[in-house]
C-alpha cells in the first residue's frame, strides 16, 4: 500500500511529467537547430556553387569569343602597303567541334555542371547557337537543338525558357518542322506574357503560320502587334503583312 501510495503521489507525477516534457523540449530544440544548421550549411554551398559556377562561365565564355574572334575578324593590312590576305565572310562556317575544341570543352563543362545556375544555362544557349550558326558539320542543326531544348528543360524562371524556346524554334524551321517551330513560338508567348522579345516573337508566329497556311493565326498574331507596338520598327511589318493576307 504505502507503495501504490507513492507512485500516485500527484506531486511526484507531476515532477516526472514535468521532467519528460523538459527531456523533450531539449531534443526538439537539438532537432530544430541541427535543420537550421544543416538549412545555412545548404544555403551557403547554393551561394558557392552558383559563384563557382558564374566565374567558370566568364572564364569559358572569354576563351572562346577570344579565339572565335580571331577566327572571324579580318587581318589588319601590312604596314608595307601590301593587300591583305582575303578574309573569311561571317557566313563561313568550320567543324566546330574541331577547331575550337578546347573552347567548346570548357563551355559545355559549365553548360552541365551547374544545371539550376543562370551560368549554365547561357551556356547552353551558347552552344546552341555556334553549333546552328557556325557549325559545317551535317549533325549541325540536331546539335543545337540538343543544346536549346536542355535550356528549356532547365529549371528556371518563364522568360528565359521562352528565350530557349524562341532559338529552338529557328533551329526547327531549318530542318523543315514548320508545325513543330509554331508549336514552339506559341509556348514561348503563353509561357512570358511580359516578355522583352514578346514583339518578336509574335512576328515569327505570324511568319511561320503564313507559311503554314494557317492564316487567322497569323493576322492574330499581327493585330497584337499592331495594337502593343505601335511606336516599334515592328509595326510597319505587321500592317504590310495583314493587309496582305486580308481579303
Amino acid at each position: 500500500m504505502h507503495g501504490s501510495n507513492e507512485a500516485s503521489d500527484p506531486v511526484e507525477v507531476l515532477a516526472r511529467k514535468l521532467s519528460q516534457q523538459k527531456k523533450l523540449t531539449a531534443v526538439v530544440a537539438v532537432i530544430f537547430f541541427s535543420v537550421l544548421g544543416l538549412w545555412g550549411f545548404y544555403q551557403q554551398m547554393k551561394v558557392a556553387s552558383f559563384e563557382k559556377a558564374r566565374s567558370e562561365w566568364f572564364r569559358a565564355e572569354s576563351a572562346f569569343d577570344t579565339q572565335f574572334r580571331l577566327m572571324t575578324t579580318p587581318p589588319k593590312l601590312p604596314t608595307d602597303g601590301k593587300t591583305a590576305a582575303p578574309t573569311p565572310p561571317t557566313s563561313q562556317k568550320w567543324v566546330i567541334d574541331t577547331v575550337l575544341a578546347q573552347e567548346l570543352e570548357a563551355v559545355q563543362k559549365v553548360a552541365t555542371s551547374g544545371e539550376s545556375t543562370p551560368s549554365s544555362f547561357e551556356a547552353k544557349l551558347l552552344l546552341g547557337q555556334t553549333y546552328f550558326r557556325y557549325d559545317a558539320a551535317p549533325d549541325a542543326f540536331q546539335k543545337a537543338a540538343n543544346w536549346f531544348k536542355k535550356a528549356v528543360d532547365q529549371n528556371l524562371d518563364p522568360e528565359r525558357k521562352a528565350t530557349a524556346l524562341y532559338q529552338l524554334s529557328f533551329v526547327q524551321e531549318a530542318q523543315g518542322d514548320l508545325d513543330i517551330a509554331l508549336g514552339s513560338v506559341s509556348s514561348a508567348l503563353a509561357l512570358s506574357p511580359k516578355s522583352a522579345i514578346r514583339g518578336d516573337l509574335l512576328k515569327f508566329q505570324g511568319r511561320l503560320a503564313e507559311r503554314l497556311g494557317k492564316k487567322d493565326i497569323a493576322i492574330q498574331a499581327y493585330d497584337q502587334i499592331i495594337k502593343n507596338y505601335p511606336r516599334s520598327e515592328l509595326l510597319r511589318f505587321a500592317e504590310q503583312r495583314k493587309a496582305a493576307l486580308s481579303p
